[in-house]
């Protein structure tokens, strides 16, 4: 369960890079409304073998959804979780057919062209306590488990967005 909560709240910040093939085209619009209809965990850290859906499963079940807003130059990400919304705003621009959210550009595929894209986004390992903050000076799993915090190994996660 928190690993997909974190799943959901490293969206937010895009945190990781992009790793897919660029099937995308430079002339469709991303203005307007876009729904995460879909994210699962990849079996493996490379993004290969099988997606383990889970974590989205488990979300759906509790109401979880998360948008993206797209108007022109910037754009509103919103996060409803338990009758709660979290927001942010940035902003936005597409180079070369790449949605870029603050300038952190995603490598996107195409799976109906203009209306369903995805992409895989890798995080890196890392060291955190029982209330989400990170701890980079643990860089192992052992390290990180002796100082009391839970170790969670790098990943990648894929997300389908459908407009809406």
């Amino acid at each position: 369960m928190k690993k997909s909560l974190i799943m959901i709240l490293s969206l937010m910040f895009f945190i990781g890079c992009a790793d897919d093939d660029d099937d995308s085209s430079p002339s469709v619009s991303f203005d307007g409304t876009w729904l995460l209809t879909f994210a699962g965990e990849y079996e493996n850290a490379d993004c290969s073998g099988s997606v383990d859906s889970l974590g989205w499963n488990f979300m759906t079940a509790f109401g979880v959804v998360q948008t993206i807003e797209v108007t022109g130059g910037s754009y509103t990400m919103s996060v409803t979780m338990v009758g709660e919304t979290e927001q942010m705003t940035g902003t936005f621009s597409n180079e070369d057919g790449k949605p870029c959210l603050d300038g952190e550009c995603l490598t996107i595929t195409w799976e109906t062209s203009g209306q369903v894209w995805s992409s895989n986004m890798m995080s890196d390992a890392y060291c955190e306590d029982d209330y989400g903050d990170e701890y980079p000076e643990y860089t192992d799993q052992t390290s990180c488990d002796g100082a009391g915090h839970s170790w969670s190994d790098e990943s990648c996660q894929r997300m389908v967005w459908t407009k809406q």
